[in-house]
C-alpha cells in the first residue's frame, strides 16, 4: 500500500512548476509598448477577454482600444459585455469603455444590437452610432436604426442629415415627416439705396489643449456629406484619434447647409412636385418701412405653407405619408431680417403678431 503513495509523490514532484501569469497591469503595459511580435506582446494579446472583464476601468479602456487595433475577433463577446456594463454605470462617469468599446465592435465589423446603441443613458457620439447602425447589413434592420437615430439628433448633427439621406435612399416613410415637420427658415435682406455692406455672421472658436499625452487615445468618427446637388450617395465616415484631451464648441451644421439638404431630400422623396432652393426663400428690399416688411414676410409664409401641402399631397399618394399626418397644418415658419444697409443708426422695426410666423433679426 505505501509503495503506490510513494510513486505519486515521486512522479508530482518530477512534474515541472506551474509558470506564474504576469498580473493584468503588466500585461496591459506590454500592450501599449508594443511593438507587435516582442517579448511578451502575443502573450499579452491572448489575456485581452481577462482585461476585458475586469471590473477596472483603466484595464477594459486599454485592452478594447487593442482588440480594434489588432482585429481580435474572439474578443466580440467580452466587447458586447463591457459595452453592456458600461451602460449600467458600472464603470463611473468618467470611463471611456463604451466609447473605445464601440469603435471595437465596428473596426471588427460587428453589427451591435439596437438596443445596446439607444437603450436610455446611452451618451455615444452621434457619428460613433451612425458608424455602427450601418454595420447592418439587413436593410430593414438597418432603416430601423436610422430613424431611431434621425429622432434622437438634432438638425445640428451631421449624424442626422446623413441618416436622412440614407433613410431617403431608401425610400423609408419615416424621413418624410420629420422633413416636413422641421422648422421652415426664409429670409428677407434689407439694402441701402446703394447696395449692401457685408453681412457677416459672429463665429468663435476657443480650443483648450489638455497635458501630457493619452493612451488609449480618443476616437472621433466625423461624417463627409457630399455636395446636395449630385446623386445621393452615403456619407463618407472618418475616424481618427487624437492623444490629448481637449475642449472645444460643437460644430454645428451650418443653416444654409442645413435648408439646402432638407429641400434637396423632400424634392428626391417627392420628384413631381415643382422643388425649391434656398435662394427661392430669399427676397432682398431697399424698403425698410414696417409694412413692406410684413408684406415680404407673408409672401415667405404663404409660398412655403402652399409647397408643404403640395409635398404631403404627392408624399401620401406615394405612400411615404400617412393620411393621417397633416403637417400642412403646424408649419412652423420663421423669417430672418437681415439689416444689410451701410447706414444702421435707424433700427428696423420688426413686424409684429404675423399669424403662424415669427420674424427674428439676424446678427
Amino acid at each position: 500500500m505505501l509503495a503506490p503513495l510513494l510513486l505519486v509523490f515521486v512522479i508530482a514532484a518530477q512534474r515541472e512548476p506551474v509558470p506564474v501569469r504576469a498580473p493584468l497591469s503588466e500585461a496591459l503595459s506590454c500592450l501599449r509598448a508594443g511593438p507587435e511580435g516582442s517579448t511578451g506582446f502575443d502573450e499579452s494579446l491572448e489575456r485581452l477577454p481577462e482585461l476585458l472583464d475586469s471590473p477596472a476601468r483603466e484595464f477594459v479602456e486599454g485592452a478594447a482600444f487593442v482588440a480594434g487595433e489588432h482585429q481580435r475577433a474572439e474578443c466580440a463577446p467580452a466587447l458586447l459585455d463591457a459595452l453592456r456594463r458600461d451602460r449600467l454605470g458600472r464603470y463611473g462617469k468618467q470611463s471611456r469603455v463604451g466609447e473605445l468599446a464601440l469603435d471595437a465592435l465596428i473596426r471588427l465589423r460587428v453589427a451591435v444590437p439596437h438596443e445596446r446603441l439607444f437603450e436610455r443613458g446611452a451618451t455615444a457620439q452621434p457619428g460613433l452610432l451612425f458608424a455602427a447602425v450601418m454595420l447592418d447589413e439587413e436593410p430593414g434592420q438597418r432603416c430601423d436604426g436610422l430613424a431611431k437615430l434621425l429622432e434622437r439628433t438634432t438638425e445640428l448633427d451631421t449624424a442626422h442629415w446623413a441618416a436622412a439621406i440614407e433613410l431617403t435612399r431608401a425610400r423609408d416613410a419615416r424621413v418624410a415627416q420629420v422633413l416636413l415637420r422641421q422648422q421652415w427658415r426664409a429670409c428677407v435682406v434689407v439694402v441701402g439705396p446703394s447696395g449692401a455692406s457685408q453681412f457677416s455672421e459672429r463665429w468663435s472658436c476657443r480650443t483648450r489643449c489638455g497635458q501630457g499625452e493619452v493612451w488609449p487615445p480618443y476616437v472621433g468618427y466625423s461624417i463627409e456629406l457630399h455636395d446636395a446637388e449630385h446623386a445621393l450617395a452615403s456619407p463618407r465616415i472618418v475616424r481618427s484619434t487624437r492623444s490629448r484631451a481637449y475642449s472645444a464648441p460643437f460644430s454645428a451644421v451650418s443653416q444654409h447647409l442645413r435648408d439646402t439638404w432638407r429641400l434637396r431630400l423632400l424634392a428626391e422623396l417627392a420628384p413631381r412636385e415643382a422643388p425649391l432652393s434656398v435662394a427661392d426663400l430669399s427676397l432682398t428690399t431697399r424698403d425698410c418701412e414696417a409694412l413692406t416688411l410684413r408684406s415680404l414676410a407673408e409672401r415667405h409664409r404663404d409660398r412655403i405653407r402652399a409647397h408643404v401641402a403640395s409635398l404631403a399631397i404627392e408624399l401620401r399618394s406615394s405612400g411615404l405619408l400617412p393620411r393621417s399626418a397633416h403637417v400642412e397644418r403646424s408649419v412652423r415658419v420663421v423669417v430672418e431680417l437681415r439689416d444689410c444697409r451701410p447706414d444702421r443708426s435707424v433700427a428696423l422695426e420688426l413686424p409684429q403678431g404675423l399669424d403662424g410666423v415669427r420674424v427674428v433679426l439676424a446678427r
